[in-house]
């Protein structure tokens, strides 16, 4: 099967994990027999095509007054940005040319900021069947996270119903709708996406042969190892697990934290973390972070749509303590491969965090392995796979 993959961006432009999930994806339908084209946006401003591990990867300028990255418009440029990206003029010849050139069987759209959702509009005038993965929140908001002033937006607020109507709009054209995480999906279906296209779930992938797990830290004394790896701002719940911790006692916890201390702390934040003293590690990657913890905590207080982080956590048989929001509670089995804290507040997490000794850790550590089958490339591709052929059917009738 032919099949051209669009996504914001790719390597090696890894903007978070979507797109490792996407490579990963990518490469694995290779690997499957199948010809993959992916079509993303340059960061340096440079267009060309190049091939990496049997994936055609194609680079463009954005369709936009400019691209948004790696220096992202402000004021005014900004405005418009937002506004052409939501409706694009110029977006149906420019994908009409990608989709003449690759010729697909079907085309995989993902995260399209910058790219258009013209796409599928596009596709379906070339009688090419469109299946979209939703892995975030920017056809509903412009900031992706439907996420302001410290709480959830339980509905696209005005500004955001005008970016969002071309879109859903255009959204008619997809035949397949997959979520990452059921929480991801329904939350677009209630609000009118995709009211022709069949609804399905398909999670990340993550092969167990990419990390080594931990050895179990039967007998080990001093403080247990938490860890947060991820994006140190407010909506990823990194001030809630720092005030959380702060009220611990002494000596309980160390926190190692994957990333940099940000140098724009409140001094709210300032103050927790003096207490905590967390051991910041700046970048590091999966393999190395995951062998040095106990336990991940993903404190997260938006609607995540499905952390790859804790994906990769108990693929590295780390059990999680995560907070109940958004796709989160569809990765943990609560009790066997880690803890789901109802409520996103200090006490709550604290209560969960106070439960952890070291049986209860091995314990739920030996879960990891029981669950990381839901994650496996011949499960996730073979999902997609019978998406893209399900996206054809329904294109013919």
């Amino acid at each position: 099967m032919r099949i051209t993959i669009a996504n914001q961006f790719y390597h090696p432009y890894h903007e978070g994990g979507a797109e490792k999930s996407v490579q990963f994806l990518a490469e694995t339908l290779k690997d499957r027999g199948n010809e993959v084209t992916v079509v993303t946006t340059t960061c340096d401003g440079a267009e060309n095509s190049v091939d990496l591990n049997g994936v055609t990867i194609k680079y463009y300028n954005q369709p936009n007054i400019c691209n948004s990255h790696p220096v992202r418009p402000t004021g005014v440029k900004k405005l418009i940005w937002h506004l052409l990206d939501a409706y694009n003029p110029t977006g149906h010849a420019f994908w009409t040319r990608i989709l003449k050139e690759t010729r697909p069987d079907v085309l995989h759209t993902n995260m399209l900021g910058g790219l258009s959702c013209a796409a599928w509009s596009a596709a379906s005038a070339l009688g090419i069947p469109v299946v979209h993965t939703l892995r975030d929140y920017h056809l509903l908001c412009p900031k992706n996270s439907m996420f302001k002033d410290g709480k959830d937006c339980v509905t696209p607020c005005a500004r955001c119903q005008v970016f969002a109507a071309p879109k859903k709009w255009l959204s008619k054209k997809v035949q397949v709708a997959v979520g990452n995480s059921r929480k991801t999906l329904d939350r677009h279906l209630e609000n009118g996406f995709f009211p022709n296209a069949e609804p399905r779930v398909i999670h990340n992938m993550f092969s167990p042969s990419a990390g080594s797990r931990k050895a179990p830290s039967t007998g080990a004394s001093g403080p247990i190892l938490l860890g947060y790896f991820g994006a140190i701002n407010e909506k990823k719940g990194f001030g809630l697990l720092l005030q959380c911790l702060a009220a611990q006692p002494k000596g309980k916890f160390r926190l190692l934290v994957g990333g940099k201390m940000r140098d724009d702390m409140s001094p709210e934040w300032k103050s927790w973390a003096d207490t905590v003293q967390p051991e910041f590690l700046g970048w590091t990657t999966p393999r190395d972070f995951f062998g040095k913890i106990d336990c991940l905590v993903a404190p997260a207080i938006w609607q995540e749509p499905l952390p790859r982080v804790i994906i990769e956590s108990i693929n590295f048989g780390v059990p999680v303590v995560a907070t109940d929001v958004g796709g989160q509670a569809e990765l943990i089995v609560d009790g066997v491969n880690g803890v789901l804290v109802k409520n996103a507040t200090p006490a709550e997490l604290g209560d969960a965090l106070l439960a952890l000794d070291r049986p209860t850790i091995e314990r739920l550590a030996a879960g990891c392995e029981l669950s990381d089958s839901m994650f496996l490339p011949e499960l996730i591709s073979g999902q997609y796979i019978d998406a893209y052929q399900r996206a054809r059917e329904l294109m013919t009738r």
